[in-house]
């Protein structure tokens, strides 16, 4: 039996073009930057913000619904576990075992089925943020190709044989519970699928389950990138040093904390506004620019780069980063 991967090539040839590209990220000399004094933010981070204390997390099963090959290979358990390797290689949260956690599964899974959340959990203080949702959908299919014979301009003619491909999909929601209060924080569309192919007829008795379950580990991948934006932490400025036209800043976010070579991040300060009607003052985010984790990084710090001449000069010490995690990037490095 012959089975043919002609599918994946177009994915093998973008992960080298990603591979090649990664080598050309923002690498920087240290000793050619000159230190440059920074202005404190108007507004400073606190004690408890530098810590860098990780989100503690538990990734529930979800919920299979009604479809029976979904109930059958309990695709629920295998999104979250699919989930939970995303979240441990990303090195941006702390993982709760769930098994710890079965009063909070019971609530969960009743606000689910309910479509409620406004009732708050009450049990043990486990976690502070739960994953949780369900598969509305699961199924396989197959389509038959007919063996095709063709000839060239010189006469030359080739023959290709007859092929069945066989698919596996499933879909479902996601969401992110705050605990204790279960205000869902956010909350995505997923999907997943797996397919293969081979010589011959199609066969009513193929590996349906082994499909959906490949589909069911594969789902988690397609909400992926919003996963991790969503848990990356901030880095404060602590410096900055100049090399011409080009400033780097240093970051309190490093390997530990999941920062990667050539990661996009985006720059935010807090500021405060003052109303011009009553005069009460109000602290806001604000966007400030996008620069690129360099070469430099150890395990708490990193030196990021700052192309934007404009963007570097508004950047605070106590200013912060947050990881701006993207499709190609994610599917290289996670």
């Amino acid at each position: 039996m012959k089975v043919y991967f002609q599918k994946a090539l177009p994915y093998l040839v973008s992960a080298a073009v990603l591979v090649s590209m990664s080598g050309c990220g923002p690498k920087v000399k240290l000793a050619e930057y000159k230190p440059v004094s920074i202005a404190k933010a108007s507004i400073m981070p606190t004690a408890s913000e530098l810590e860098h204390k990780k989100p503690k997390v538990v990734v529930m099963a979800l919920q299979n619904g009604s479809t029976e090959l979904v109930q059958r290979i309990n695709g629920g358990k295998e999104v979250a576990d699919s989930t939970e390797s995303i979240l441990v290689s990303s090195k941006l949260v702390e993982l709760v075992d769930r098994s710890a956690a079965t009063k909070l599964q019971s609530e969960l899974s009743l606000a689910e089925l309910k479509g409620d959340n406004r009732q708050a959990y009450k049990g043990p203080e486990i976690a502070d943020l739960a994953i949780a949702g369900s598969l509305g959908s699961g199924g396989v299919s197959s389509k038959f190709t007919e063996s095709k014979t063709y000839c060239d301009d010189k006469g030359k003619c080739f023959t290709t044989p007859a092929t069945c491909s066989y698919q596996g999909s499933v879909g479902g929601t996601m969401k992110i519970y705050e605990l204790p209060s279960l205000k869902v924080v956010d909350s995505f569309s997923l999907s997943g699928s797996h397919s293969y192919s081979e010589e011959g007829s199609c066969k009513y008795n193929f590996d349906k389950e082994g499909l959906v379950s490949k589909a069911a580990q594969n789902a988690p991948s397609s909400i992926k990138v919003n996963l991790l934006n969503q848990f990356s932490p901030k880095g404060y400025i602590t410096e900055r040093r100049n090399n011409d036209d080009k400033a780097i800043f240093m970051a309190q976010l490093g390997t530990t904390h999941g920062a990667v070579y050539n990661l996009k991040v985006k720059i935010y300060a807090m500021r405060s506004n003052i109303n011009p009607l009553n005069g009460s003052v109000s602290n806001e985010e604000v966007y400030l620019g996008e620069g690129k984790v360099s070469d430099q990084i150890t395990p708490n710090t990193s030196w990021i780069l700052i192309e934007d001449k404009e963007v570097a000069d508004q950047i605070r010490l106590g200013d912060y980063i947050k990881y701006n995690y993207q499709k190609g990037f994610v599917d290289l490095f996670i």
